[in-house]
């Protein structure tokens, strides 16, 4: 029984005031995801098509690998034992409740779904930014179709672990950033799917979304690019208009000399949740780039990981907040400096309108030996409402002398000397805020290296800025 009857619970009441039951949340159903499900070698310029037939899960599930069974048995019994019940005590305690604790909880698509036609999938790549060629659709958690007419290969993870593009350690993620999301993705999600960069230079559009009625999406992706190689991709997450949710648990691995640079968007309806658990490995001399525009998100929770092990690596996560009405959103970082002369660039911004409330929680992790480490975090938040909320944390571990490390906070209003300054100099009050809010966000997409992804991200930024500006919602 909660501490709070649900008929007494605001908008902003958090998990930390509630008892909550794992079967308030989540349950598995009558045919639980307990079977792999296959994934088919993308022919050039063609869809790949995912046909879960009953002779086919068969055999896929006969050919599942020992890693992936232990790993899921593993988190099967964590989530049956632990549930939700660490959320109350730990630094996930500040999702709304209503959220965790919904009238009925969701539920995990069994079924198989059909696969869209070529026809249906240009119109629906018509109604939506095309960015790049290469084209990767995950809905409910399955492969839903692949194009991919360049150099990335589409692999099952038993393939990848044959041939050794990944290492059996590495299916799984650092225990460091192991959460209740991230267990109940391992425990549930069906077999993950590899993408694998071999050589040159790659460009990936990456479209996860969920589809019905209260249904929790479980997508299991692991990223490979190998020496020397250059990936890009724009990840957009999308949900139909009933209450779902997209529980996301991705790797990137990051052979030597590789980059890979990745910009997420959200297109999410109404209440709709989303968590995901990101973590990067990088070798000598990689460099990892995370970008991510956090807007359209009613409730959001993501963790990201940076597990550096060689030198010379250059390690980038930038993150935007637009929040308004009573939407949530809370990013956990952590990099790990296990190598010396290392780079590490956190910057997070936010703009909060309404109700709204973010959170931040950022640690740096400096191993001893891990000498001319060149690690900075900064987050900001500006607070367009008296009523928007914003909780930042950050962390320095150093474990060596011979660093460069630095960190800081900054939440407050529009100061009302900036908005008179321009003003001032006959600029309209609106034009002013314009000016004064694009300035605050400019430097967050700036380092992105394709410019069509930078331009598109700053477009909605600017689309967002002048919708909020006109609908007055702006206080100094």
């Amino acid at each position: 029984m909660a501490k709070k009857d649900r008929a007494q619970l605001s908008p902003h009441t958090t998990v930390a005031e509630l008892e909550l039951r794992a079967s308030d949340f989540f349950c598995v159903g009558a045919t639980p995801a307990d079977t792999t499900a296959g994934v088919p070698q993308a022919a050039s310029g063609e869809h790949t098509k995912s046909k879960h037939t009953d002779a086919q899960a068969t055999t896929t599930c006969a050919q599942a690998t020992a890693t992936w069974q232990q790993l899921r048995t593993r988190s099967e019994k964590w989530w049956q034992r632990e549930g939700l019940s660490t959320l109350t005590t730990d630094i996930w305690k500040y999702i709304p409740a209503r959220f965790l604790s919904p009238e009925k909880p969701y539920v995990l698509p069994t079924l198989p779904h059909e696969t869209k036609s070529r026809s249906a999938h240009a119109e629906a790549r018509a109604i939506a930014p095309s960015f790049f060629k290469d084209y990767v659709h995950i809905e409910n958690g399955q492969l839903k179709e692949a194009v991919l007419p360049g150099a990335l290969k589409l692999l099952s993870l038993e393939e990848a672990l044959d041939k050794g593009l990944i290492a059996t350690e590495r299916v799984d993620l650092t225990a460091k950033i192991h959460n209740p999301f991230y267990h109940l993705n391992t425990a549930y999600a069906e077999e993950p799917q590899v993408l694998y960069l071999p050589a040159g230079k790659a460009q990936l559009e990456l479209f996860v979304s969920v589809r019905g009625k209260r249904l929790m999406s479980m997508p299991r992706l692991i990223i490979i690019a190998a020496r020397e190689t250059d990936l890009s991709i724009i990840e957009r997450y999308q949900s139909s208009d009933e209450s779902n949710a997209i529980n996301l648990a991705m790797s990137f691995v990051l052979e030597e000399g590789s980059r890979i640079t990745r910009a997420k968007y959200h297109e999410l309806s109404k209440n709709t949740l989303l968590t995901s658990t990101i973590e990067a490995i990088q070798a000598a001399n990689s460099t990892f780039q995370s970008y991510a525009l956090i807007q359209d998100a009613s409730c959001g929770w993501e963790t990201i990981g940076a597990e550096i092990e060689g030198s010379g690596t250059t390690t980038r996560c930038h993150g935007l907040y637009l929040l308004e009405h009573q939407e949530f959103y809370d990013t956990h970082l952590y990099v790990h400096h296990g190598a010396p002369e290392t780079y590490s660039q956190e910057l997070f911004k936010a703009i909060l309108f309404d109700e709204s409330r973010g959170v931040f929680v950022g640690r740096i992790h400096v191993d001893q030996g891990s000498d001319n480490t060149d690690a900075f975090q900064s987050c900001r938040a500006l607070l367009a409402s008296n009523k928007a909320l914003m909780k930042a944390q950050p962390e320095l571990e150093i474990l060596t002398d011979e660093v460069r490390c630095t960190h800081g906070v900054a939440i407050g209003q529009l100061p009302p000397q900036s908005l008179h300054y321009c003003q001032s100099r006959c600029i309209p009050r609106a034009e002013a805020f314009k000016l004064l809010l694009k300035a605050f966000v400019a430097e967050v997409f700036l380092s992105i290296p394709e410019e069509i992804m930078r331009d598109f991200l700053h477009d909605r930024v600017d689309e967002y800025i002048m919708r909020k500006i006109k609908e007055g919602a702006i206080h100094v």
